[in-house]
C-alpha cells in the first residue's frame, strides 16, 4: 500500500500530510514527518481513494508504537478499535479498490 492520507488528533484543526503504508481491517502503518511531541493517543485519519480524491474514508484509531525510518520521518502504527460494521465495510471496500487498482 501507498496511499496519500492525512492525520489529526480530536480537538485540533491542523491535519498532517502523511503516506499510509499498510492498511488492513484492524489497523495502519503511517510514515509522517517527525513531529513536534511523541506520536500518542487517539488520531483521525483521512484517505484518499484511487483517484486521489481526499475525504473518501475517514478513520479512528489510536496510536500503537512508532519507530524513526530516517532522520525526518517516523513509521506510526495505529490500531483500529470500536468501528461500526458500517465502517468495516467501508473500509473493506476501500482495500478492495486499492487491489483492483493495482493490478
Amino acid at each position: 500500500m501507498n496511499c496519500p492520507g492525512r492525520y489529526t488528533r480530536p480537538g485540533v484543526e491542523d491535519w498532517v500530510e502523511c503516506r499510509v503504508i499498510d492498511l488492513s481491517l484492524d489497523g495502519a502503518a503511517l510514515e509522517t514527518p517527525i513531529p513536534t511531541e511523541e506520536p500518542s493517543g487517539v488520531v483521525m485519519i483521512e484517505l484518499q481513494d484511487v483517484e486521489g480524491h481526499p475525504g473518501c474514508l475517514e478513520l479512528r484509531g489510536e496510536i500503537a508504537n512508532w519507530e524513526a525510518v530516517g532522520d525526518d520521518r517516523l513509521r506510526v502504527g495505529v490500531s483500529f478499535a470500536g468501528m461500526t460494521s458500517f465502517q468495516r465495510y467501508k473500509l473493506a471496500g476501500f482495500l478492495s479498490a486499492r487491489r483492483r487498482a493495482s493490478l
